[in-house]
């Protein structure tokens, strides 16, 4: 007692905000013994917390007390029994319980979502790399006007990623919860008990992809979060923030996804959030967070459609023979033939193994057929001329009574009038039917991908006929994403809880933070989240020098703007 009186002599500032916290502390074990069934004695109620308030003591210390030091000054505990009880219920009871507002419902948890990576989507075992920090943002009025977050706060821990290929535990990198909402004029104390907590994942996830459309596909990477078992949604449940810029600016990445994602293009996210209860009788908090992805078609285009369809126009050059020349054009039909298997062979592995097929597989199997009856034609032209010619011959040293025992099948006899128009025929008509499958299975659906825009409704979300989608705006006035209303259940009710499903596209400024490198390039960005997509960037040498004149954060945005270095 005289050093804090000391502390408090020398430093009545550090004296008062001891006190604030030690209150905080106080608070939290009174918590943790209001949970004790049947509740303690009045009697024994008053004691501890006076005993408590009296020396400041918090959760941990608590912990370390015995029968000894309950029993005697301050507490002065005694009945063994009650005291066996407090020791019990601090030694199993490591936080306090969850908050709870006036109607004693659970505490609403927002979440937010920060990628460092995504990558590695591998189309044929289904699954997805990912690397990721969940923000967990809730209120508790028992930290409201403190400087720090007392030992023993309650957070909403153990969350689960159901949809995990692996062990995937979080990772916490803090001991305790931060405070979100710090007030720099009054020491950092919080305004309204926001209180975060951050945990990390890293691990695969299951991504079962719908690929009828390959390669023209979209996919939805989907990370689906649950509470523990020894938790419900009694105690807490997650929901998306009523403000739509607020839901935009909930899922971040730190890197540069067009770098990392070389096969796809984000488009977007969406939030869903449910309760429900499976095999044990109780409800289940969950949340859902879809990131909405088109495949680049491209590649495919280069490394598939490309040489195929070179391999078929090669093939066509059986037609620069004359239909006699047998030799010469099966040599050139079958070698083309051949290789267009050896490249598919190949380019196989690049292909999703699947049991229906893709536009590019009937763009496949057409070329295939082309080809095929291009060896038909010229096997059917070319042979019939030599078993006309050599049935002339015959005729000519046997005579007609005995053609018919040579030649009981007369299917392929034509003369070379007949052949060459077979021949002319069956050129456009192959040149024909080449160039419009590959407008019909390749051309046609990449028009309608790059007719698409980013911001247009994501095809992996079913929307209903007769939903009507609301636009969502920034401050600024900047679209950001739509929304319709739904029940919450299919068999709701009318007026029955109903929830907005939302999709928000992806922006770069908006949704990146990529890490400046020496030399290369500083971000900056509005202090308010949603003014994150008026991120600003101008070269590092000059941000030092107008550092070094002086300038102010606003003053070097300011100054970029001018000089037209925006981006």
């Amino acid at each position: 007692m005289a050093v804090s009186q000391k502390h408090a002599e020398t430093d009545p500032e550090w004296w008062n905000q001891t006190l604030d916290s030690m209150d905080a502390d106080v608070q939290m074990v009174l918590d943790v013994l209001s949970t004790i069934e049947p509740p303690l004695k009045e009697e024994t109620s008053v004691q501890m917390a006076r005993a408590l308030r009296e020396e400041r003591v918090n959760l941990p210390t608590l912990a370390k007390l015995g029968h000894a030091e309950l029993a005697g000054e301050p507490f002065n505990i005694k009945s063994s029994v009650e005291r066996a009880r407090i020791i019990a219920t601090v030694a199993s009871t490591p936080t306090a319980p969850p908050p709870t507002d006036l109607f004693g419902g659970p505490v609403v948890v927002y979440p937010k979502i920060g990628f460092t990576r995504l990558d590695s989507f591998d189309t044929v075992n289904s699954t997805v790399t990912v690397r990721f920090f969940l923000d967990l943002y809730w209120t508790d009025p028992r930290v409201k006007g403190k400087s720090y977050v007392p030992d023993g706060m309650w957070r909403p821990d153990g969350v689960l990623i159901i949809n995990r290929t692996e062990d995937m535990d979080g990772v916490a990198h803090e001991s305790k919860p931060v405070i979100a909402d710090p007030d720099p004029d009054n020491d950092g104390k919080s305004k309204n008990g926001l209180l975060l907590w951050p945990v990390e994942y890293a691990g695969t996830i299951t991504n079962p992809m719908a690929l009828r459309g390959f390669p023209f596909d979209f996919d939805s990477v989907i990370i689906k979060l649950q509470q523990p078992e020894e938790a419900s949604a009694h105690e807490f449940i997650f929901r998306p923030y009523e403000d739509p810029v607020d839901e935009y600016n909930a899922v971040r990445f730190f890197f540069d996804v067009g770098g990392q994602l070389s096969e796809w293009q984000l488009l977007g996210h969406s939030v869903a959030v449910w309760e429900s209860i499976g095999g044990i009788p109780k409800p289940f908090a969950q949340m859902q967070l879809s990131l909405h992805f088109a495949r680049k078609w491209q590649y495919y285009f280069w490394k598939v459609v490309v040489p195929l369809e070179t391999c078929t126009l090669l093939c066509f050059s059986t037609f620069a023979f004359m239909p006699n020349e047998l030799a010469d054009r099966t040599a050139i039909s079958t070698t083309m033939f051949l290789a267009t298997c050896a490249l598919l062979y190949v380019i196989g592995a690049e292909l999703p193994k699947i049991s229906h097929l893709t536009p590019i597989d009937y763009l496949v199997i057409s070329s295939l057929m082309i080809q095929l009856v291009i060896v038909i034609v010229g096997v059917a032209t070319g042979g019939s001329l030599h078993t006309y010619s050599g049935r002339r011959e015959l005729i000519a040293s046997a005579g007609s009574a005995t053609t018919t025992d040579f030649f009981p099948i007369s299917i392929f006899r034509m003369n070379t009038d007949l052949a060459e128009g077979l021949d002319f025929y069956s050129l456009w008509v192959m040149i024909a039917s080449m160039f419009l499958s590959l407008f019909g299975f390749f051309v046609w659906p990449a028009i309608v991908r790059s007719m698409g825009k980013p911001t247009d409704w994501p095809k992996t979300i079913v929307k209903p006929k007769d939903a009507t989608l609301t636009p969502y705006t920034n401050p600024d006035g900047k679209l950001i994403g739509y929304g319709y209303e739904q029940p919450i259940h299919p068999s709701s009710k009318p007026g029955a809880n109903r929830q907005w499903v939302r999709y928000f596209f992806f922006e770069k400024f908006a949704n990146i933070f990529p890490n400046p490198e020496p030399g290369d390039t500083v971000f900056f960005r509005e202090a308010d989240p949603s003014q994150a997509c008026l991120a600003m960037q101008y070269p590092r040498k000059v941000a030092m020098e107008h550092a070094k004149q002086g300038f102010t954060k606003e003053e070097q945005v300011a100054q970029a703007a001018e000089d037209k270095l925006t981006v």
